[in-house]
């Protein structure tokens, strides 16, 4: 892959649009990005890695962190990145995702990430996801891989180069992907953990099946079970006095059980005869009280039979009663009539009262409302000239409005010439910081440019010697040399001077500027002010123009207060004058009304007079031929006769129904005395205590011989559980023991724990292979950019048995034949042996990808450690890896770089903010 265009709109410290045509740095070769610290050169790398993969090569630089402080709001954030790989041309565009001004109204909006890649064949592929896979696709690497062979950041490979076993094998971790070994080693770690307490749980459980075994206290193996309870029994030999117990105690069991059989027939035989003696006993009983019970039924029946007749003599008067409750059932419709006739009469009544109430009414309301007509009409006579007072008040209130308005605006633009004026007090206070600043600056450079032409006579004496011609006046002699000064400025200290010295000069003009354009806005300000005071004020001392628009402005206030409550109460009389006009037409309508009512209360209530006359005469006439005084003293009557008629016939039939019950149940008594004393006959005589003795004692005896039965299962029971579960445990404990101790040995070869060897955990293993191949790919630059005086070796050995090995690092100094940690080299041969073992790692990551075909590299610092011969074979190897077509961008502010390196991306920053870069070939 090889960049030919690349275009950053305000990305990272870039405000603006930036477009470096990389094709200008050719194919081959060299190139510096060399600027400023902190102006962005490692961005360039970032923004190439953005478009690319849509993240920043740095961790700690997120994708919405990529948008540029410096940048205008609506100026966007985006990277386009046009790319060569195996002679085929690819564009892609990017930008993060932001937030920005909304474009429509105020607030703020932001704008989604997006991606877009153009392809050979004229395809687009928009998708953000799609854009990735077809990258990853196409460069045959992914994000961490790219940075790991395009970038070599010198400080990442340092802590590589000297750290430890442990930190290099996180470090060997992310760049070779062996998690899974180390997930392989935690897991068998965790099997082997988990097997152990496994076996241990299973072991206790077989001492506490072992605990559980039991036995008959006279037993004579008690002894032995307590043994084997406590664990002093051999497993066999526990096994074997299990099944003794079991069989010793199966024999008891079984003589147990005939016992018991016996005694369940001879209880079944006394529980019969018991039950057979208990029935006849009972029998004789109720043979008695069914006798005593039929004497007494006899006597029953012969009273309800007395009674049935007595009653019987009462059956004409049933007759009776139905012909006096007919003659009220005839009645009651002229009870009804009469009290509708009453009813209408109370209610012509009420009504006749309600009329003659209204008419009152109506009577009295004329009368009222031709009282109110009279006092609206005197009413409106009073604010009839309430029209003329509003129209000159709402007058004076407009004028007053204008006037209040015109001295706001004047207080406002009093406090707008306030602050532009402390503006400028500041912005002069700046100015004259700022000018004194640029003073100091400039002096000290003047005092540094002499110290600095001074010095140069005394470097130029420090070289003459006696017989050499001075560079200066060509004398061999030189008797009094100038002295050479203890402290020199150098060039560069000085030319930072002026540079300080021209920022500073800069600074103070802008402050004077600012400063002036302030003074003429004030004087302008000033100006307009002056005017508007004499238009709305008058003249007056300018001292006192803040108290007297103070003042007009209180008495404008009160007075258009004042105005507004008079206003308010004027149209509030001609809202009443308006309100009087509309209950005057009201009430002249209603009183109209009122007169129409009354007439019609006159004649309602004479022909309600007429109605109540009738009805009074029909009542009178209805009440002199019925009996009772209404229907429901006649109904009252009426289900009198009723019930005593019901009572009447339902005492004759419950006498006839008690009588016939009588003789029914009687009848019954006799029937089974008669039974009774057919089944007592010739039945036999049984003694209930002594059948009952024989029983009590017979359970007893039973009980007991259950009892011995129960504690024998209960130890059958027992045993057999503990034997079936010690069997089936003592076979899971020797296979959990085999499985624990396969286990156990995987787990420490894995986790490097096997007593007496070295301590190479599984994934260090697979590491030190990695690393030994990039070590040897690092030794063939190694050995070119030192003269071949050093070589990098892994520690085959570790120097503490007991700590974790096999990633350690050496160096052999091939110059005396010793070999010593990397961490006694110095700074200069650290950043080459770090250098070499990042260009190792690239081509090895390269190779393992499948031939990754990656045309660009870039170098990102470090060049300031090493001494002028470290740089220049620094350089050599670097430039021997351009050989053929592959190009590398060293990220350095090294100034000798400058010298030795032609083709440039110079990044400066930017006065106003932000940063800038162009190619210089």
């Amino acid at each position: 892959m090889r960049p030919i265009h690349l275009t950053m709109s305000a990305f990272g410290p870039y405000a603006g649009r930036i477009d470096l045509p990389l094709e200008q740095l050719g194919s081959s070769g060299l190139y510096l990005i060399t600027g400023d610290t902190g102006a962005g050169k490692t961005t360039i790398f970032d923004a190439i890695t953005f478009a690319l993969y849509g993240e920043a090569s740095g961790a700690q630089r997120e994708p919405a962190m990529l948008r540029s402080q410096y940048a205008l709001p609506d100026t966007p954030t985006w990277v386009e990145l046009t790319f060569a790989y195996r002679d085929r041309i690819y564009r892609v565009r990017r930008n993060p995702e932001y937030t920005r001004p909304a474009r429509r109204g105020t607030g703020i909006a932001v704008e989604k990430a997006s991606a877009e890649l153009h392809l050979p064949d004229g395809r687009v592929i928009a998708r953000q996801r799609d854009v990735d896979a077809e990258i990853r696709l196409i460069l045959g690497v992914d994000r961490s891989q790219f940075l790991q062979i395009a970038m070599i950041a010198q400080g990442d490979f340092l802590k590589l180069l000297l750290a430890s076993t442990d930190d290099r094998k996180r470090i060997f971790r992310q760049i070779f992907q062996t998690e899974r070994y180390q997930l392989l080693q935690e897991r068998l770690k965790d099997e082997a953990g988990r097997l152990r307490d496994e076996y241990e749980a299973v072991r206790r459980s077989l001492r506490q099946y072992i605990g559980g075994i039991v036995c008959a206290p006279d037993d004579v193996r008690a002894h032995d079970v307590g043994q084997a309870r406590a664990g002093e029994l051999p497993l066999s030999e526990t096994r074997t006095l299990i099944a003794e117990l079991l069989e010793s105690d199966a024999r008891q069991a079984e003589q147990t059980r005939v016992r018991l059989d016996a005694f369940e027939k001879e209880l079944e035989e006394l529980t019969r005869r018991r039950t057979q003696a208990e029935a006849l006993r009972q029998d004789r009983t109720r043979q008695a009280e069914i006798q005593t019970e039929a004497d007494r039924a006899q006597l029953r029946l012969k009273s309800c039979r007395a009674a049935q007749e007595q009653l019987e003599i009462r059956r004409p008067e049933l007759t009776r009663l139905d012909g006096s409750a007919a003659v009220l059932q005839a009645q009651l419709p002229e009870y009804d009539a009469l009290d509708r006739n009453r009813a209408e009469a109370a209610s012509q009544t009420q009504a006749l009262d309600r009329l003659r109430a209204g008419q009152t009414a109506c009577a009295e309301e004329a009368a009222r409302q031709a009282e109110m007509l009279r006092q609206y009409t005197e009413m409106r006579s009073v604010l009839e000239k309430a029209g003329a007072e509003l129209a000159r008040l709402e007058a004076e209130r407009d004028q007053l409005a204008e006037r209040r308005k015109a001295l706001n605006a004047l207080a406002q633009d009093m406090k707008a010439y306030d602050r532009t004026a402390a503006e400028l007090e500041k912005a002069q206070a700046d100015y004259q910081a700022a000018a004194a600043d640029a003073q100091r600056k400039s002096e000290r450079y003047d005092a540094q440019r002499r110290a600095y032409l001074d010095a140069q006579a005394g470097v130029l004496a420090a070289e003459l010697a006696d017989g050499v011609p001075c560079p200066v006046c060509g004398s061999l002699h030189h008797p009094h040399p100038a002295p050479r000064p203890e402290a020199v400025v150098d060039r560069r200290a000085l030319e930072q001077s002026a540079q300080r010295a021209q920022q500073a000069e800069k600074a103070a003009q802008t402050a004077s500027e600012r400063a002036g354009q302030l003074r003429g806005a004030v004087q302008e300000k000033r100006r307009a002010l002056q005017s508007d005071v004499a238009a709305l004020i008058g003249e007056c001392p300018p001292d006192q123009v803040r108290n007297r628009l103070n003042a007009l402005f209180i008495q404008v206030r009160d007075r258009l207060s004042a105005v507004s409550g008079r206003i308010e109460s004027e149209n509030e009389r001609i809202r009443q004058m308006d309100e009087i006009d509309r209950r005057r037409a009201a009430l002249e309508e209603a009183r109209q009304q009122a007169e129409q009512r009354l007439t019609a209360q006159k004649e309602a209530i004479a022909a309600a007079e007429s109605r109540l006359k009738s009805l009074q005469a029909q009542i009178a006439e209805r009440c002199a031929k019925l009996q009772y005084e209404s229907r429901a003293a006649a109904e009252s009557e009426l289900e009198r006769l009723q019930r005593q008629k019901s009572a009447l016939r339902q005492a004759l039939e419950q006498a006839a129904e008690r009588t016939a019950q009588s003789e029914k149940h009687l009848e019954q008594l006799n029937g089974r005395l008669t039974q009774l004393t057919e089944r007592l006959k010739d039945a036999p005589e049984w003694d209930l205590a002594q059948l009952a003795e024989r029983q009590a004692a017979c359970q007893a005896e039973k009980a007991a011989c259950a009892k011995e039965d129960q504690a024998v299962q209960l130890r059958l029971n027992t045993n057999r559980t503990a034997l079936a579960e010690i069997n089936r445990t003592a076979a899971r404990q020797e296979t959990l023991e085999q499985e624990w101790a396969a286990v156990r040995a995987l787990a420490n070869t894995a986790n490097g724990a096997v007593p007496g060897r070295e301590k190479v955990m599984l994934e260090t293993y697979v590491q030190t292979a990695c690393f030994d191949r990039i070590i040897a790919r690092a030794n063939t630059r190694l050995l070119q950019m030192t003269g071949g005086q050093y070589e990098l070796l892994r520690r085959r050995t570790a120097a503490d048995i007991r700590s974790q090995s096999g990633l350690e690092l050496d160096v052999r100094d091939h110059y005396n034949g010793t070999t010593r940690s990397v961490k006694t080299l110095s700074g200069g041969e650290s950043f080459q042996a770090s250098l070499a073992l990042a260009l190792g790692l690239s081509d090895e990551i390269q190779s393992a990808a499948g031939g990754v075909q990656l045309d660009t590299m870039f170098v990102d610092e470090g060049f300031g450690s090493l001494d002028e011969e470290a740089l220049h074979q620094a350089i050599r190897t670097l430039t021997e890896l351009t050989a053929g077509n592959r190009l590398i961008g060293i990220i350095s502010h090294v100034a000798e770089l400058k010298d030795r390196i032609d083709r440039q991306i110079i990044v400066r920053k930017l006065p106003s903010g932000g940063s800038t870069a162009k190619i210089q070939i």
